[in-house]
C-alpha cells in the first residue's frame, strides 16, 4: 500500500500538463478562398471537418468517413507519439456544384513533432489506393503535394510543416484536379502562417490549478508519513516483549 501511494505521488510530480492551442489563432491562420463563390460550411456539417478538434474528434471524423479501425488506431498512435495538441479545420463548397476546398492545421508540442507527422502523412497518402502522383508545391524541402481520385472526385492536396504546426490544403471536384489553383492557395497560407503557435493550459486559472496540484501532492506525502507512523506503532504493539525471569513460576516435579 505504501509503495502504491509513493508511486502515485511520483506520477503526479513527473506527469506533463495537458496543453492546447488557441482555436481563434488557428482559425485565423486558415485563409478565405479568393473565389467568392465558395461558401463556408457550418459547424457540425456531416462529412466535413469544420471547427476545432482534438485527438478523439479527429479519430471520430476518420471513422465517419469509413476508415477502418486499424488505420484509425495507427493514426492515433502516431499523433500521440508526435505530441499532437489540437487542430482546426475549415471547409468551403460551391452551391450546386461538386467542388470543395478544405484547409486544416494541426499543432504539436514541438516543431520536430509536426515535421515527423508530415513525413508520416506522406508515406500514408502514397500507400492509399486512390493515390495518383506527387506534385512539387515549391514551398520547402519537406512540403509535398499529390493528386488523388476517389468517390467521383479528383483532388489535389498540399501538406507542409511550419514551426510546430502541420497544414493541409486540398481541393476536390468532379471537374478536374485544380492543381495549380490548390498549390497557389497553399502558397498564400504558407506565406501568412506564423512560425509557431503558442500552447496554453486548458484551465482558465492555471495558478489556482497549480496550487491545488501542489496541495494534492502535499496531501499524499502527509498520508505516506502517517502510514509509516501507523506501521511502526503496529509493529511495536505486536512485537513479543522480553520476559522478567523473576516472574516465571518455578516448575514443580
Amino acid at each position: 500500500m505504501i509503495q502504491l501511494a509513493a508511486a502515485a505521488a511520483i506520477a503526479l510530480l513527473v506527469s506533463p500538463s495537458t496543453v492546447t492551442p488557441n482555436p481563434q489563432i488557428l482559425r485565423a491562420a486558415l485563409l478565405e478562398p479568393t473565389d467568392a463563390s465558395f461558401v463556408e460550411a457550418d459547424l457540425g456539417t456531416s462529412g466535413m471537418l469544420e471547427g476545432p478538434f482534438d485527438l478523439q474528434s479527429y479519430m471520430d471524423f476518420y471513422r465517419s468517413s469509413g476508415t477502418d479501425e486499424g488505420t484509425v488506431r495507427d493514426i492515433a498512435q502516431n499523433l500521440r507519439h508526435d505530441g499532437f495538441a489540437g487542430g482546426y479545420g475549415r471547409e468551403w463548397y460551391r452551391p450546386g456544384k461538386r467542388d470543395v476546398l478544405g484547409e486544416m492545421v494541426m499543432v504539436f508540442t514541438t516543431s520536430s513533432g509536426a515535421l515527423s507527422f508530415d513525413h508520416t502523412s506522406k508515406v500514408h497518402y502514397a500507400g492509399n489506393s486512390g493515390f495518383g502522383s506527387f506534385v512539387n508545391p515549391h514551398l520547402d524541402q519537406d512540403a509535398f503535394a499529390f493528386t488523388y481520385s476517389g468517390d467521383g472526385y479528383s483532388s489535389t492536396l498540399v501538406v507542409f510543416a511550419k514551426g510546430n504546426a502541420m497544414f493541409l490544403v486540398g481541393r476536390s471536384s468532379d471537374a478536374g484536379f485544380n492543381t495549380d489553383a490548390t498549390v497557389t492557395h497553399a502558397d498564400r497560407i504558407y506565406a501568412a502562417a506564423p512560425s509557431g503557435f503558442p500552447l496554453q493550459a486548458p484551465s482558465s486559472q492555471p495558478a489556482l490549478g497549480q496550487y491545488l496540484r501542489l496541495l494534492g501532492i502535499a496531501g499524499l506525502v502527509a498520508l505516506l508519513m502517517l502510514a509509516t507512523v501507523v506501521a511502526v506503532v503496529v509493529y511495536v504493539l505486536r512485537a513479543p516483549r522480553p520476559v522478567d525471569p523473576a516472574q516465571v513460576p518455578e516448575s514443580r516435579p
